[in-house]
């Protein structure tokens, strides 16, 4: 199984803070049957240059550090690197100055993220630049947007615009509360779910996914 969506590179954002913790939830996700990983450590427009000025390069290095890491210690697991991105109305500028990766580095598909609490004005243009430079955004937990959580059909209407879904397995297992339980209960059900990710921050987000009967990425 892949999880498409992960925290698990070490000091880079809010996910795992050192090696150590890296090797420990990639034991628990090997446990649960995942076999790769992409990596995909927050991008926010100024705040990552600021703290992180060599980004992409940096998460290229802690990549392939951690999966040499990983096959000393007999872990099959294998990570590969990305991003996601905190949608902005410069982002498409951002990106064309390689300040951000891709899904697996291949610079077709880009894990983009929005507000929780509101929807800015510009979500759609900057969608549409995307799409008209070969990119295919991929939006990240669509049901913890509380704008959308009683409004599948504006989630549908992205859709239809050629953006792709990525689904947190936590929000099924409860993670975030019962109201984002229902919403992906619902989405999972009634929407096309093109990826799955964990959002795992630390070993605990991994270890959740125990409470779900069964799940498939």
């Amino acid at each position: 199984m892949i999880d498409y969506h992960s925290h698990i590179l070490p000091g880079i954002d809010d996910g795992s803070r050192d090696l150590e913790q890296s090797i420990k939830m990639a034991r628990v996700a090997c446990g649960l049957g995942f076999t790769k990983i992409v990596a995909t450590p927050h991008y926010e427009e100024g705040m990552t240059e600021y703290y992180f000025p060599r980004y992409p390069e940096m998460i290229r290095e802690e990549v392939e550090r951690l999966n040499n890491t990983l096959l000393k210690e007999g872990i099959g697991i294998e990570i590969y690197p990305g991003s996601e991105v905190m949608l902005s109305p410069n982002v498409i500028e951002q990106y064309e100055k390689g300040k951000m990766i891709t899904f697996g580095d291949q610079g077709t598909h880009l894990l983009v993220e929005l507000p929780l609490n509101f929807q800015p004005l510009w979500v759609d243009d900057v969608i549409y630049e995307l799409r008209l430079r070969g990119i295919t955004p991929i939006l990240a937990h669509p049901e913890r947007y509380i704008y959308w959580q009683n409004r599948l059909e504006k989630i549908e209407e992205y859709i239809n615009k050629g953006v792709q879904l990525q689904l947190n397995l936590g929000s099924l297992a409860g993670k975030y509360g019962k109201r984002v339980q229902k919403t992906a209960e619902r989405i999972n059900k009634e929407l096309k779910i093109d990826y799955y990710g964990s959002d795992a921050h630390t070993e605990k987000g991994y270890e959740i996914l125990s409470k779900l009967e069964n799940f498939n990425t």
